[in-house]
């Protein structure tokens, strides 16, 4: 069953500027989360998938 997680994440990017966001990523585990954020990012913002940092990964509580 996929869970869903909260991740927080910064990557540095022309001039070192930080660039920071926060993500909603839907996975079976927290490896499965790093993993989807990290190839999704670096697809979307055209980043060197070793370049992206993860400060915080939590997974969310559902209600049911």
């Amino acid at each position: 069953m996929e869970k869903h997680y909260r991740i927080s994440w910064y990557t540095f990017v022309e001039n070192d500027e930080l660039f920071e966001g926060r993500s909603l990523i839907k996975a079976e585990d927290e490896a499965d989360a790093a993993q989807k954020l990290i190839m999704e990012k670096a697809y979307e913002y055209k980043l060197k998938p070793q370049l992206i940092r993860i400060y915080s990964l939590h997974e969310l509580l559902r209600n049911e």
